[in-house]
């Protein structure tokens, strides 16, 4: 197990360039945002956006996160038949699914923007679903197989497609939401198809119903968990609908893209983190692992909230021209929500390794509801701000209730002074942050500079007392043996 925590840095180091590349046409795609997109144009976007992946959440049917575990733990199944087995499925509910959205856009547009004429960018939007469903079986057979370089290509090409469709759509020929929602249909084609021929060795005329109920039986609680999931992650943007203005929902989402920065780095070590996680589970001797790698990560991705909350209004500056720096407010919690959010995948090991998935719907259900009840506190009254203290709190208590849950099914060991020292330290960082909101200039810049710096160092401090207190263990440990 010596190597394992460097494979899970390989790994998450080629998945974190690949999300990068998945999520970062958006953030760098700002600049030109700004100059031809209103922000009331971001929130309508961002409702289509949202819609979209609650369909892709529900006719997928758990069966993308079900390939993970089936494959690593079923070896009855060969992994071809599983492949071959998920492939038809998400064929056949992504044809469903894209024609009911398609054909009922005229209802999801009076219900969901109260206003018909907004039908021709939920019929665009239902040609995302299909490929992405496809997509979500090459994505977990590139992990099961720790194929991450292959997967960082194919996110490549994806990348580059976005960003050249958007610049034609956009600038070019001045389709506004129409070209941003042409421009990922052609993406997530392109991606779907060329993964497709990638994986075509995987892919045989078999549809096994044993697999497939193998597959449900994991994946179908993880349905009702992933629409909590879902109301946990963008029920916010639906109450600022109702309680606030679409300019206002505009301005939470380009924070929020902000704030996808950590989003990134936490989805590319949670992308490295199955295969791993069930490897370590297998060797009980391993499990000490667990406790290290949570720490490595707190360390790392910590760093970067840090660093996006005290320098979010000059980042927003710079990427929007000044256009929609206000967006800063919500930053600080929406990148420690993220936090919380890493935080919960790397704890929840019980559920998954013994195959518990049915109380992840009551950790995550418990999350919601609190999610539910300080949108409806805190929104009326602060309106995005309040939105984004919702999401914080939240996910730290779905990161709190999940470890409890794990440790009840399959105890591993956890520094918890240490983490909750890390913890305390990054939320009054985040608090602080705020008080450098109101002015941008040089004084205000090398504060940040510093305390960016304390508390880099403080983390390196920590570590290497942890190291300390190890190596004293092992000399007294030795001296007793002699």
């Amino acid at each position: 197990m010596k190597n394992l925590k460097f494979r899970w840095i390989k790994q998450a180091s080629l998945y974190g360039i690949a999300s990068i590349l998945n999520k970062a046409a958006g953030i760098i795609l700002l600049p030109l945002y700004s100059l031809y997109i209103q922000k009331e144009e971001f929130g309508i976007l961002e409702i289509i956006v949202i819609t979209n992946t609650l369909f892709l959440l529900v006719f997928q049917g758990g069966v993308g996160s079900a390939i993970m575990r089936t494959s690593a733990l079923r070896q009855e199944f060969h992994h071809k038949n599983i492949v071959s087995t998920s492939t038809w499925f998400m064929l056949f509910m992504g044809l469903i699914g894209g024609n009911i959205l398609f054909w009922g856009a005229e209802f999801f547009a009076s219900l969901l923007l109260a206003d018909a004429q907004y039908e021709k960018l939920i019929q665009l939007s239902a040609f995302l679903l299909l490929p992405n469903l496809l997509i979500a079986v090459i994505t977990a057979h590139l992990r099961i197989k720790e194929k991450a370089l292959t997967f960082l290509l194919l996110q490549s090409l994806g990348f580059l497609i976005e960003i050249l469709a958007i610049i034609v759509f956009l600038k070019l020929l001045r389709l506004g939401l129409e070209g941003i929602l042409l421009a990922l249909v052609l993406k997530s084609w392109a991606v779907a198809i060329i993964g497709i021929y990638l994986m075509r060795q995987q892919i045989r005329l078999i549809f096994s119903l044993r697999i497939f109920l193998a597959l449900l039986r994991f994946g179908s609680p993880l349905v009702i968990s992933g629409i909590m999931f879902y109301i946990l992650n963008m029920s916010d943007r639906y109450f600022l609908r109702v309680w606030s203005t679409f300019g206002n929902l505009g301005i939470y989402s380009i924070g929020y893209k902000l704030g996808l920065i950590v989003a990134l780095l936490v989805n590319a070590m949670q992308m490295a983190w199955p295969p791993l996680m069930y490897r370590i589970a297998r060797e009980s001797k391993s499990r000490d692992e667990f406790k290290k790698l949570t720490l490595a990560y707190l360390a790392v991705i910590s760093t970067f909230v840090a660093l996006i909350s005290l320098f979010a209004p000059e980042l927003l500056w710079l990427l929007t021209a000044g256009k929609f720096v206000e967006a800063a407010i919500i930053v600080p919690p929406i990148a420690l929500a993220y936090l919380f959010q890493g935080l919960f995948y790397m704890m929840n090991i019980g559920l998954n390794v013994t195959g518990r998935t049915e109380f992840e719907p009551v950790v995550v259900g418990l999350a919601t509801l609190t999610n539910i009840g300080f949108n409806i506190l805190l929104i009326p009254r602060y309106d995005i701000l309040g939105a984004a203290i919702a999401t914080t709190i939240s996910y730290a208590v779905l990161a709190v209730s999940a470890e409890r849950t794990s440790q009840y099914f399959f105890p591993t060991p956890q520094n918890y002074r240490l983490v909750g020292g890390i913890l305390a330290l990054i939320m009054a960082i985040s608090g602080a942050s705020y008080f450098f909101y109101f002015e941008i200039n040089l004084l205000r810049f090398a504060i940040k500079l510093l305390i960016l710096f304390l508390f880099s160092s403080l983390l390196t401090r920590l570590a290497n007392i942890q190291i300390k207190k190890k190596f004293l263990t092992l000399l007294a440990t030795n001296a007793k043996k002699n």
